[in-house]
């Protein structure tokens, strides 16, 4: 493997870990004024083809206050809480 497909590589990974970081924040936060406010929270996915089936299993999955399941629930989850419609 040469120098530069190792550093294709781990540049990837470098995204996968930023994506995945930036959700989970956003996902905390999301969690957290919903569990002051006491807001009912929804489990969002992307709705497409590429949902995996554990994300699938948990969508519009209805929680109040915390603990409440990890996101992103996997790398490169697309899954995010909402206020419940």
């Amino acid at each position: 493997m040469s120098f530069w497909e190792t550093l294709a590589g781990v540049m990837a990974r470098i995204s996968d870990f930023a994506h995945d970081f930036t959700w989970s924040i956003v996902n905390i936060a999301m969690a957290s004024l919903a569990a002051e406010a006491g807001i009912e929270i929804e489990w969002v996915t992307m709705r497409d083809e590429r949902v995996c089936p554990l994300c699938r299993t948990l969508e519009g999955l209805y929680m109040v206050g915390e603990p409440l399941p990890t996101l992103p629930a996997h790398v490169l989850c697309r899954c995010h809480w909402a206020p419940a419609s």
